[in-house]
């Protein structure tokens, strides 16, 4: 991953020193089972158009943590408001997991039983 002296991950500055598909095939070469992005492009390219609405609008408190099925790969979303909405729990075939904070509204949890 690189980031430009702004936080940016994406942009013109940053297209001058990585050529397109570089990231995909740094991934292929070591490897990796599981990717990981923030809220924002995950909102771009993979979430429901429209975000999730709290029925309560409580926060959802501390919640256990756990991964609710071994996968071969997994797809990771850093959405510590619980803004996104999902149409299901897998992207293209990855586990979806999401990070999200305490505070997130009306998240709840249930480990698989």
């Amino acid at each position: 991953m690189l980031s430009s002296v702004d936080g940016k991950i994406d942009g013109v500055a940053l297209r001058a020193v990585t050529a397109q598909g570089d990231y995909e095939a740094t991934g292929t070469k070591l490897e990796g089972d599981a990717w990981i992005c923030g809220r924002t492009t995950m909102q771009q390219h993979f979430a429901e158009d429209e975000p999730f609405v709290s029925v309560s609008n409580r926060p959802g408190g501390p919640q256990p943590v756990h991964v609710v099925r071994l996968a071969k790969s997994y797809a990771i979303s850093v959405d510590t408001t619980g803004k996104l909405r999902w149409a299901g729990g897998d992207l293209d075939g990855d586990h979806l997991i999401c990070i999200v904070s305490e505070r997130a509204p009306g998240l709840s949890f249930h480990a698989p039983g």
